[in-house]
């Protein structure tokens, strides 16, 4: 099989699985919850119509990491997801979600639900299109700088990725990973998004 039929195959794999009406789909494993930070760099390239591009202060981050249950133990086969919440990003109860899987670069690579080993061996997509203003783009997640190669902790590094409808993944910013929150509770909706900034469908559906 051709990698592009790979990837195709698995891109429609995790479509069904990430839209599932009952939630159990692709983002409803459960993981580890952490506070972190997002910055986004001065140089960022991304779309000056939604506010995430536009350079700040640190924004405060949830982020959870989480891989899904098999029973075959093959820890290559598995599929790893980050959910990403800025809290109140948007105003009071108006956060900013972002929903990734282990996933590649480049078209149609980056639309791919793709296996992973460790945390750090791919990058991690949104995998379907959001609208900047009227400028389609795509978000992204690559391990910067991991202390174990098994899990992601406290201090571990991150950078934050865009792009275009057919280009391939550039740095917009970094992630930085906080304290763990063991109890946390948190749900994530790709729903929950604003600032000049619109998730099309079938990104729009995604929820853990």
């Amino acid at each position: 099989m051709s990698d592009v039929s790979a990837a195709v195959g698995a891109t429609l794999s995790g479509l069904a699985g990430g839209i599932s009406p009952l939630g159990a789909g692709l983002f409803a494993q459960p993981g580890r919850t952490f506070r972190a930070t997002l910055t986004i760099d001065a140089r960022s390239q991304g779309p000056a119509a939604s506010r995430i591009f536009r350079p700040d202060t640190p924004t405060d981050a949830v982020i959870r990491f989480a891989t899904e249950r098999d029973q075959s133990n093959d820890r290559r086969s598995l599929v790893r997801t980050v959910c990403i919440k800025l809290p109140g990003f948007h105003g009071p109860q108006r956060d900013q979600d972002f929903l990734l899987a282990s996933s590649a670069d480049g078209i149609p690579f980056h639309h791919a639900v793709l296996p992973a080993e460790g945390p750090g061996d791919r990058i991690y997509s949104s995998l379907w299109l959001y609208l900047a203003g009227v400028e389609p783009v795509v978000f992204g997640l690559r391990s910067d700088m991991l202390s174990n190669d098994d899990a992601v902790g406290p201090g571990d590094r991150f950078t934050f990725l865009t792009a275009g409808m057919l280009s391939r993944f550039a740095d917009a910013g970094t992630l930085d990973i906080g304290v763990e929150m063991p109890d946390a509770k948190v749900q994530f909706a790709a729903r929950n998004s604003g600032g000049g900034l619109r998730p099309l469908p079938p990104a729009l559906f995604y929820r853990s």
